[in-house]
């Protein structure tokens, strides 16, 4: 199965993170927020999730929120003071 591109740019800055801080602690992941389902780069150890895009239930369209090389700056900020 191939990934869109909107995945496939999460699962490649996530895999990007995890190369460089630790790969048990950075991965994709979605979250339901009020009416919208959420993507981003999380690191449940400290209480890190960068949302990326999102989309409506029951719809295929994602809307990204940001440019994803900002949330991965933030993301590794984060994974630095907590190494």
């Amino acid at each position: 199965m191939t990934r869109d591109l909107p995945w496939d740019n999460l699962y490649t800055t996530c895999e990007r993170l995890a190369e460089k801080y630790d790969p048990g602690r950075v991965r994709p992941a979605e979250r339901l927020r009020g009416l919208w389902i959420v993507a981003g780069i999380e690191a449940p150890q400290l209480a890190l999730f960068e949302p990326i895009m999102r989309r409506r239930p029951f719809s295929r369209n994602w809307k990204e929120l940001g440019p994803i090389q900002e949330a991965e700056s933030r993301a590794a900020a984060v994974l630095q003071e907590g190494t």
